[in-house]
């Protein structure tokens, strides 16, 4: 009888303790998938705008007039895959713009807006803004990773000519 007492004791601990195994994996399993947003690497989309105003016009030759790129950055953040639906603004980003006569850089403000006063002559212009990407650790942390800003441009035309 004692055998027996000692047999069902034995059982019972291991069963308990198997249940509680479970239990504490179960419970790491969700804490996992709750979390999970937080836990993915890897690029975060980017969507750059680029406009020019005015974009067109007629100049006398030999002048020139005022115009102005701008634009917006925006990015994703993480937990949001697979649509990335809601995109943020970028403070602080560089915008690359070439196509002009010599090429420029922009920075974008708190809002993710950027602009450049230029001035062109009468001719046609193609301006592309350029994104390079850049990590993102310091702005949207990752526990344990890191986030790429993937880079994005964006391309606009003016056309000039001469009266």
């Amino acid at each position: 009888m004692v055998q027996k007492s000692i047999s069902i004791s034995v059982t019972a601990a291991v069963v308990v303790a198997g249940i509680l195994t479970l239990s504490v994996l179960a419970a790491i399993s969700s804490t996992k998938q709750a979390f999970a947003q937080f836990e993915q690497s890897g690029p975060v989309p980017c969507h750059l705008t680029v406009s020019s105003d005015p974009s067109s016009g007629s100049i006398y030759f030999g002048e020139s007039i005022g115009a102005k790129i701008s634009g917006k950055l925006t990015c994703s953040t993480w937990g949001e895959r697979p649509h990335y639906t809601n995109m943020w603004p970028v403070g602080g980003a560089t915008i690359d713009l070439t196509g002009l006569s010599h090429n420029l850089k922009a920075i974008t403000d708190s809002s993710g807006n950027y602009h450049k006063d230029i001035l062109v002559g009468p001719q046609t212009y193609t301006v592309k803004a350029n994104y390079a990407g850049e990590s993102c650790d310091e702005r949207y942390p990752s526990p344990g990773t890191g986030c790429v800003r993937v880079a994005a441009s964006g391309t606009t035309t003016m056309h000039f000519t001469v009266k």
